[in-house]
C-alpha cells in the first residue's frame, strides 16, 4: 500500500472513486464506444480492463490517482509508488496515473504510460519492493514523463488508440492462429428501442482442443 493510502483513513475510499471517475468519464466522452471490466482479485495490479465495441483487444490498466488536495499536487509534483511484485511489463498493459480536483469531483491530468515505456524509464532497482513515479504538473515542463500527459479530454483518445494499435498487432501476428484445427460461428442480432437500431455481429472462435480435451473457446474475431 502506497505511503498516502496509511496516512488517512478515507484515502482508499477516494482513490476507488477516482477509477470509477475515469471509467465513466471515458464511457461518457465517447458515446459509449468503449466499455470498462474490473477485476473480481486485484493480484496482478490491474484495476480497469478497456475495450473498445466491434473489438476483440483489451487493454488493463493500474491506476495510481492522486487528489489536488496533496501536499505534493499542491507544490506542483505528482508521486507515486508502484509494487514491483505485482509489476510485469507487457504490451496490453498500461499505468494510468491521474490526478483528482476533489474539490469539483473532477479529472484534472493523467499520464498515460505503457507499461513497456515504464519499465525502461523507472530507473534503478525498487526501493522497499517499489518504483517511484515523479512527474512535474506544470504546463510546459520537459521531464522524462512529459510525452506521455494528457489533459482529460485526451485521455479516452489516448486508450482509444492504444486498443486500436493492440487490435492491428493481433491481426497481423503469424502465430494467431497457430495450432487452430476447429472454427466455430456465433452470430448474434439485437434490435434497439430507437437509435441505433437492429445490429448484427458475427463471433468467431477457435474451438480447437487442449491437451485436456476440452474446447478452448478463445475468440479470434468479431465481424
Amino acid at each position: 500500500m502506497d505511503d498516502y493510502l496509511e496516512k488517512s483513513p478515507n484515502a482508499a475510499r477516494m482513490v476507488k472513486a477516482a477509477e470509477y471517475l475515469v471509467s465513466a468519464f471515458c464511457i461518457l466522452v465517447t458515446q459509449g464506444q468503449l466499455n470498462v471490466s474490473t477485476s473480481m482479485v486485484d493480484d496482478e495490479g490491474v484495476d480497469l480492463v478497456f475495450h473498445q465495441r466491434g473489438s476483440t483487444a483489451t487493454l488493463a490498466v493500474q491506476v495510481k490517482a492522486r487528489m489536488l488536495s496533496n501536499t505534493m499536487a499542491q507544490r506542483g509534483r505528482f508521486q507515486a509508488f508502484v509494487r514491483s511484485q505485482t509489476f510485469t511489463p507487457r504490451n496490453d498493459l498500461a499505468l494510468l496515473f491521474v490526478s483528482v480536483d476533489d474539490r469539483r469531483g473532477q479529472l484534472d491530468q493523467a499520464w498515460l504510460v505503457p507499461s513497456v515505456e515504464f519499465d525502461k524509464r523507472k530507473g534503478g532497482a525498487a526501493s522497499q519492493g517499489r518504483y517511484r513515479f515523479v512527474a512535474s504538473r506544470k504546463e510546459g515542463s520537459q521531464d522524462q514523463w512529459a510525452r506521455f500527459r494528457l489533459r482529460p479530454l485526451q485521455l479516452p483518445e489516448g486508450i482509444l488508440q492504444h486498443l486500436e494499435d493492440l487490435d492491428q498487432a493481433q491481426l497481423t501476428a503469424e502465430d494467431r492462429l497457430a495450432g487452430v484445427d476447429a472454427l466455430g460461428v456465433d452470430e448474434h442480432v439485437w434490435r434497439h428501442v430507437g437509435p441505433p437500431g437492429t445490429g448484427l455481429v458475427t463471433g468467431i472462435v477457435d474451438h480447437s482442443r487442449g491437451e485436456d480435451g476440452r474446447p478452448r473457446a478463445r475468440l479470434l474475431d468479431l465481424v
